[in-house]
């Protein structure tokens, strides 16, 4: 099979098409009654739900991760197994001499207790995710929850579900945390982000946001930082590395920054592209609507604040590709709410515009970002491939897919 091939995006092209459709309400709410619009709105949420469930949870070996994250869980014990041994291991935070976050261990165990199917571990995170995501949507975009798995979906959602099962847990701890930002109970959102690095280490570059994402920052400061940000990433000034290769973090930390800093793959810069464009336009149309954003509802400046992060670390941290990976994503959950807070401002005439700019930049994204081998779809419900299979046609095609280079 090769190893870049457009067919393998066309599922995943489908899946958004379905929810973009779910997207927009079957039935004018000004020409029905209100228990009608309901009905019709609940089965659409009900529909897109199905679909997510289907395609996401049931999904197979897809992409390169679950390859140590089933190892993983098959080295991992039940809690019915030997303390001693479950104790160890937690101590240790070492398996198969690779260490782990605690808490996830501890997850693995949970599930393994219930069943030794990797696929079943993979389709009951899933399910803990959506819970979470329906939940942090009702309560942000109440009357865009379907547009939020939209833009979930095309923005770096397909490989949290997919490829970095304990980031995505760090990452939605924080969503619901957000709400303790908007209560200032320090406590609550410190101990939720404390369980978030539990799961993935990620979690305490949540923390200081507590003290700054709901600030109003200087408009003139904000576009200074946007200049010089595009000045470093436009002329690939590399600055991080030198720092960073002078400095000694103790702990899991500094095991990263050493080993990433002599990667092949994630100590070069990312290159100059589509993503380059998106995140720009996206910076300067949250820079001029803001006020308008805000006006509506005051915590909405968590997210501007969140974009004007994301779009800072992409310029400012260029020159490692793994920033632009893990680091970056971490703030990608604004896009799932500002977009749809954006989609509602705008008049029904530029509404059918923006679904179909949405349409059209979604399945390019999808169809660039979805093109490798390891994405090539399988489901449980259907006829699947095995994972040694899956391993092999992965491993024989790693090169071409390596020499492709990092894009983003």
């Amino acid at each position: 099979m090769p190893a870049f091939s457009y067919l393998y995006s066309i599922p995943y092209l489908i899946i958004f098409c379905l929810l973009l459709i779910n997207s927009i309400p079957l039935i004018d709410k000004s020409n029905c009654n209100v228990i009608d619009y309901n009905k019709v709105i609940t089965f659409q949420k009900i529909f897109v739900i199905t679909i997510l469930i289907i395609f996401l949870g049931f999904r197979g070996y897809i992409m390169i991760d679950w390859i140590n994250y089933s190892k993983f869980y098959a080295a991992s014990p039940t809690l019915f197994d030997n303390h001693n041994l479950i104790k160890n291991m937690i101590k240790s935070g070492m398996m198969n001499g690779i260490i782990i976050e605690r808490g996830f261990l501890v997850y693995m165990m949970i599930c393994k207790t219930i069943s030794s199917n990797y696929l079943f571990f993979q389709f009951i995170s899933f399910i803990v995710d959506l819970i979470i995501l329906y939940q942090f949507f009702k309560r942000e975009i109440p009357e865009y929850i379907i547009m939020g798995f939209v833009f979930f979906l095309i923005f770096y959602g397909i490989q949290l579900e997919m490829h970095i099962l304990r980031n995505a847990k760090a990452m939605l701890l924080f969503l619901i945390s957000i709400k303790y930002i908007k209560e200032k109970s320090f406590y609550n959102f410190f101990l939720l982000n404390c369980i978030g690095a539990l799961f993935h280490i990620s979690s305490l570059f949540y923390i200081p946001l507590y003290f700054i994402i709901n600030k109003t920052i200087p408009r003139s400061l904000l576009l200074i930082l946007f200049v010089i940000g595009n000045f470093i990433y436009l002329l690939r000034v590399e600055w991080l590395k030198s720092i960073l290769s002078h400095i000694s973090l103790p702990g899991r930390i500094g095991y990263l920054i050493k080993t990433y800093l002599v990667s092949e793959r994630y100590s070069v810069f990312a290159t100059i592209g589509i993503g380059y464009i998106e995140r720009s336009f996206t910076f300067l149309l949250v820079f001029f609507l803001s006020k308008k954003i805000i006006s509506i509802d005051k915590n909405d400046n968590i997210y501007i604040n969140t974009i004007y992060l994301y779009c800072y670390i992409y310029l400012y941290f260029s020159e490692m590709y793994i920033f632009i990976e893990r680091v970056v994503n971490l703030f990608v959950f604004s896009y799932w709410i500002i977009y749809p807070k954006i989609y509602s401002l705008i008049s029904k005439q530029i509404k059918y515009a923006f679904i179909l700019l949405l349409f059209i930049y979604g399945n390019l994204k999808l169809a660039r970002n979805n093109n490798r081998i390891y994405y090539l779809y399988d489901n449980i419900l259907l006829s699947y491939r095995s994972s040694q299979e899956r391993e092999y046609n992965y491993k024989q095609n790693q090169l071409k897919i390596f020499n492709k280079g990092n894009t983003n």
